[in-house]
């Protein structure tokens, strides 16, 4: 093997020679005339300690840019909107034929609103020229700056001392109010007076007003006439220093911490002709939000350092990935020759047969599904690209999709800009779907936007989600009680039933079909997440829950209703979830049933469901559930997941000693499962692997279809972007490189026996089959498994090889090999390299660089040339290889003969 190192090193010096090398954006050289920030570990949201005197950066900040014109009103003009969100990047070129002012960070700029009827503080941030309103903030003080220049570039890092406070404020004076003079005052927390007329930039609204500084205070007047209309004043409270360092304009800023400067609130005076007070507002424990302002002088140009978070750059550890979405006909990317017998429903409705999947008119044949889910207006493409799609999809190896949270735009079917309506759209694509061979799973209520006053309920606007699945089962649990009906209790249900009969008693126009009647529409969930026990608390409106309690428990026990020891998780709380829904998924049952549907139905549950009572879900044909691993919670920019190791143990969902294992597959013992939304989540690391071992075990375990969640969240993620997000499989190519290993370890079944074909530790792992083979190994260097060897380095890689002949690997003609690492945006940010939380997503899609020798022992491995390929399969060079002690060897690397990231290879004779 040492020949297979040596050899392997020498190829891939000779590959990389061509490479084009992008630096890391912050390891440049500083150009003259910049200025450079150094940010240490900003926190995620923004905080301006008095106590500690210390200030924090909010993830979502900029740094504002402003310029003081040279009219004689000394107006201020936004020049500049900032960096991005996450400080990464540069602001471009800057206007030095103007006094260049710079705050930051841009969250400073906000003051809580006075409450005066003519007053409005501003932010300066939503509107270029002048100012809009200030939103709420509520701190104060800012930090001092630390200079060092070098020639004429000034680099700026953060102190703890406060040195600065500054404001705008606008007085926008309506017409009619007798205003003579506007008196502002600071005070410290104490009570005492504080300076803020140290620096003072004022635009009048019209000719003659003018401010002056009355000690520590600013006076606003016109003469003793009345004021109107906008009166900007600007206050930085310290004075301006001399030049120093030999920067001319030196930044407005004081070495010294003078507590005087210090303002904890702000009080208004406004005199009218009488020399009275007409109105005062007292700021009392309202603060003035502080900022650092500095005079740029002949900067033209601001760079950001990162302290202490991980940006995501091109250079040493990250390529970009020119992402192409489709995938070439009969490339070594296409797995539909493995996935697809087309058209769909050729062999009659899919049915449960045991605890398998059969189709009615091919009998003692299982069936195993593996798709991805559709969401929103991605259920419904554009007609131009419907076709592109669905065989996108199954080229990707996909045999099945569900269309997932359609229901409220099916609901509106609105036009698009060329007059198809949302359910044309979605009738001509499933029209092709059903061409191409793949199967379709529908939901009858997901999101669909549901007024009270639909119900003819009380209450305002739309009800949650939550509600109306309870009450919608709860409905149809009194179906067939003649009061309940009368009484209105079972609205939700009527409802439910209007929309179920829109869906499949619609005709698609394209395939001539009623949804009902179309074999290729194999599943129908009746609700997703009917989570009772959770939902509860949102449940505004009881008189339905009530009488349905009183006919689970009989009138003695009414009074009962959930208090106390008869609440959620009760005794006769369970009983009651019980009684709802064996009736109530039972009526729904019949009433799909009597629609004239006779595919599988089912309910889509995920942990928050309440699976104690799983026999009442007897009436459907199999059991559906939902797993993640590491889901993530949270928004940007702090969207944050546990960092899950999956190969620190089996995941949840093939676990036989996991509480979701045992729930979910045992309670329902002989009726095939299903997982109709399963993922392993972005930015986990290790999402590529944790799949592919996930995969390794799921038939196994006795999962009969897999959906992952999702290909597409919306049909702009279809085409149009490529950045990664949590879910979606068109935005991340580790994800798709993992569905390689997916669809060749589940669907096509290369995995029979998990158990002798699987080998993992908490740090690496490999998996032995006939057609493919997949090793991952934390330390990097050389591992070995089957046919394959990789010696790692700069990164840890999964790597995978799968026959794409149907042949075993050994004598395959054409072998994929996915080189699988990571991805994510460029310029993406966490807080730290473990990814953990998510700051920013970034723009376009970087991937992680790894560099690994390979060998692998195939007949007449002289025989074989290696391509490296792009993303959709097309060959875009050849990789030299050699053969070394009667394997085939060669390098791979991701950042490729291009200088672009590269995932996959192929390997032909």
């Amino acid at each position: 093997m040492n020949n297979l190192v040596s050899i392997s090193s020498l190829m891939l010096a000779i590959s990389l020679v061509s490479c084009v090398k992008e630096e890391d954006h912050i390891s440049k050289p500083y150009d003259s005339r910049q200025i450079v920030f150094s940010i240490d570990s900003p926190a995620v949201k923004s905080v301006l300690d008095p106590g500690s005197l210390s200030v924090n950066w909010s993830q979502n900040d900029t740094i504002a840019i402003w310029s003081k014109g040279t009219d004689c009103t000394t107006k201020l003009i936004a020049v500049s909107g900032g960096a991005s969100s996450s400080f990464v990047g540069e602001i471009g070129t800057l206007d030095t034929s103007k006094d260049l002012f710079a705050v930051y960070p841009a969250s400073a700029i906000k003051m809580q609103t006075s409450g005066y009827t003519g007053c409005t503080l501003l932010n300066h941030s939503t509107q270029t020229g002048l100012l809009s309103d200030f939103g709420k903030y509520n701190v104060s003080y800012t930090t001092k700056l630390t200079k060092q220049v070098d020639g004429d570039r000034l680099r700026i890092s953060y102190d703890r001392n406060p040195s600065n406070i500054f404001a705008i404020i606008k007085f926008n004076i309506k017409d009619g109010l007798d205003v003579r003079s506007i008196t502002i005052k600071g005070y410290d927390s104490e009570g005492n007076n504080t300076n803020i007329a140290g620096n003072l930039n004022f635009k009048p609204s019209r000719p003659g007003i003018y401010a002056i500084k009355t000690g520590q205070e600013i006076t606003i007047s016109r003469n003793g006439d009345v004021i109107n209309g906008d009166v900007y004043v600007f206050i930085s409270p310290n004075s301006p220093t001399a030049a120093t360092e030999g920067i001319s304009d030196a930044p407005i800023i004081s070495s010294e911490n003078p507590a005087i400067n210090t303002a904890a609130k702000l009080k208004f005076v406004f005199t009218n002709s009488s020399g009275k007070i007409c109105e005062f507002t007292n700021l009392l424990n309202e603060h003035l939000t502080a900022g650092v302002l500095t005079n740029l002088g002949s900067i033209t140009r601001m760079v950001f350092q990162e302290g202490g978070l991980y940006v995501v750059r091109g250079g040493e550890k990250w390529a970009q990935l020119s992402q192409k979405k489709d995938i070439e006909s009969g490339s070594a990317l296409d797995f539909s020759s493995i996935a697809i017998d087309s058209p769909a429903g050729k062999y009659g409705p899919l049915k449960a047969v045991g605890n398998h999947f059969e189709f009615q008119n091919s009998p003692g044949i299982t069936q195993v599904l593996y798709g991805a889910n559709l969401t929103t207006s991605a259920c419904a493409p554009e007609k131009a690209k419907s076709d592109l799609v669905a065989v996108r999809m199954t080229r990707i190896g996909y045999n099945t999709i569900r269309l997932h949270h359609y229901d409220d735009l099916w609901q509106a079917n609105e036009n698009d800009t060329n007059g198809d309506t949302y359910r044309d759209r979605m009738d001509y694509f499933i029209s092709n779907a059903k061409n191409r061979g793949l199967y379709l799973y529908l939901d009858m209520y997901s999101s669909r936007k549901v007024k009270y006053s639909d119900l003819g309920l009380d209450g305002e606007g739309n009800m949650t989600g939550a509600e109306y699945k309870f009450l919608a089962v709860t409905g149809a649990a009194l179906a067939d009680d003649a009061t309940a009906v009368s009484s209105g209790h079972v609205a939700a249900y009527s409802n439910w039933c209007n929309f179920v009969m829109s869906v499949l008693g619609h005709t698609n126009t394209y395939t001539g079909m009623t949804y009902a009647a179309d074999p290729a529409i194999s599943i129908i969930s009746v609700v997703n997440e009917p989570a009772f026990s959770t939902s509860w608390s949102s449940v505004r409106n009881l008189e339905p829950v009530k009488y349905a309690w009183k006919k689970c428990h009989g009138a003695t026990l009414a009074n009962l209703f959930p208090a106390s020891s008869q609440s959620v998780g009760s005794a006769m709380w369970n009983t009651f979830i019980l009684w709802l829904q064996t009736n109530g998924y039972s009526e729904m049952v019949d009433y799909c049933r009597d629609a004239g549907y006779n595919g599988l139905l089912t309910v889509a549950y995920d942990k928050r469901c309440n699976l104690d009572s799983a026999s009442g879900l007897s009436d459907f044909d199999f059991h559906d559930s939902h797993s993640y691993v590491d889901h993530p919670s949270g928004d940007i920019p702090e969207r944050t997941i546990d960092g899950e190791n999956p190969l620190s143990g089996l995941p949840e969902y093939v676990d036989t000693g996991s509480s979701q294992y045992a729930n979910v597959l045992n309670q329902r013992p002989g009726v095939p499962h299903t997982l109709s939304e399963w993922n392993h989540c972005t930015p986990n690391p290790l999402r590529g692997v944790g799949a592919l071992l996930g995969s390794a075990y799921m038939r196994s375990r006795g999962w009969d279809g897999i959906w992952r969640f999702a290909y597409a969240q919306g049909s702009s993620n279809l085409f149009d972007t490529t950045t990664p997000n949590s879910f979606d499989v068109s935005k991340d190519e580790v994800m798709k490189a993992s569905d390689a290993g997916v669809v060749s370890f589940f669907l096509r079944g290369d995995v029979t026996n998990p158990e002798s074909q699987v080998s993992y530790s908490s740090s690496e792992m490999s998996i032995v089959t006939d057609k493919s083979i997949a090793i991952y190994k934390e330390s990097m260097g050389l591992k070995t498994a089957g046919i394959l060897s990789a010696d790692t380095s700069i990164y840890p890689a999964t790597i995978l090889v799968t026959s794409m002949d149907g042949s075993v690997l050994s004598t395959s003609s054409k072998i994929l090999l996915c080189n699988i690492t990571d991805c994510a945006g460029n310029a993406a940010t966490y807080t730290d390299e473990s990814k953990r939380v998510t700051i920013s997503y970034g723009n376009g899609q970087m991937i992680r660089i790894s560099e690994s020798g390979i060998s692998l022992a195939v007949n007449s491995p002289g025989d074989y040339t290696v391509y490296e390929l792009n993303t959709s399969g097309e060959r875009t060079a050849v990789i030299p290889s050699a053969v070394v002690d009667g394997k085939l060897c060669f390098s791979i690397s991701v950042r490729g003969t291009d200088g672009k990231a590269h995932l996959y290879y192929e390997i032909s004779k």
